[in-house]
């Protein structure tokens, strides 16, 4: 093969190679890119800022949210969706760093005003309809109240309004992936199965509690537990396991409701289980009649 012809060969494998790569770039950029979590319009909104809103959120807000984040994101698409109809309407130059939340509200205000007054007929019928709750005051003396609630009324059926057409005429594309991936958020420390096999065999009484941190019951159940793990240090075992993660444990157990406490005796044997939040007390009394090694120490 003359110099040439190789010359060839080796610019079309080149060629080829780099169609690859450029082809793998575009399918990992379509198909795996977690960079960004929403798209209006074409315009990517990044999953960091979404991630950065939820954790000023509390704690339990924060659980609640990753558990089900459909409603959360949705309300952030309206956010945007507001916040970019905000900024046309004060003219806001790109990049200018502004209270996102104040020119929203601003905006808002600013479409109400556009509302027509409150009829004497509206206040009637209000007044009317709730005539019970005004504990005989007259519709004069109320009638700030009534107009506050209608103005109010009227302003939420705009905004509802408002953000129908908005959604409807935007390019809307959530990223389920990345989504998906913030759900998951960081795995809280807990117990799994193997843990619990372990204790099992220990020749303790075992105290095994099947719950999730985003129930409050299971949460509240906690710090007893924790409680109860470094009073009866030596004597007990005990186990927190979170069925969001551990569902084949959950299903060999056959938990159907949580928080579920059971317990088993030294042989690891299920002696009896309850169903949601137990006093400190109550588990205690539990423990007692479990093993005679958990009673209270008599009283000198």
């Amino acid at each position: 093969m003359g110099l040439a012809k190789k010359a060839k060969v080796i610019i079309i494998i080149a060629l080829i190679v780099i169609v690859i790569a450029c082809l793998g770039v575009f399918f990992y950029l379509k198909f795996f890119d977690d960079s960004w979590i929403v798209k209006i319009d074409g315009e990517k909104y990044s999953t960091a800022n979404f991630q950065e809103r939820l954790s000023r959120m509390d704690p339990e807000a924060q659980e609640f949210l990753r558990a089900q984040p459909r409603p959360f994101i949705e309300g952030y698409i309206a956010h945007l969706l507001l916040l970019r109809e905000a900024k046309k309407s004060q003219k806001v130059e790109k990049g200018q760093k502004l209270d996102e939340g104040a020119l929203i509200n601003a905006y808002l205000m600013k479409k109400s005003e556009q509302l027509p007054p409150i009829t004497d007929k509206e206040v009637e019928d209000f007044y009317q309809e709730f005539k019970e709750r005004f504990a005989g005051k007259t519709k004069a003396e109320v009638l700030p109240y009534i107009k506050f609630m209608l103005e109010q009324r009227r302003l939420y059926g705009q905004v509802e309004k408002l953000m129908e057409e908005l959604r409807h005429q935007a390019k809307v594309e959530i990223n389920e992936r990345a989504l998906a991936k913030v759900a998951q958020g960081p795995r809280p420390q807990h117990k799994g199965g193997k843990d619990l096999e372990q204790a099992l065999k220990s020749g303790k009484p075992v105290l095994a509690e099947f719950g999730a941190d985003n129930c409050a019951p299971c949460r509240e159940l906690r710090p007893i537990l924790q409680k109860i793990k470094t009073e009866y240090t030596g004597r007990l075992e005990v186990i927190v396991i979170d069925v969001r993660y551990e569902r084949e444990v959950a299903d060999k157990y056959r938990i159907m409701v949580i928080p579920t406490l059971v317990f088993f005796d030294r042989s690891g044997k299920e002696q009896s289980r309850i169903h949601g939040f137990l006093s400190e007390d109550k588990l205690k009394e539990k423990l007692a009649a479990l093993d005679d090694s958990l009673k209270p120490a008599p009283v000198k």
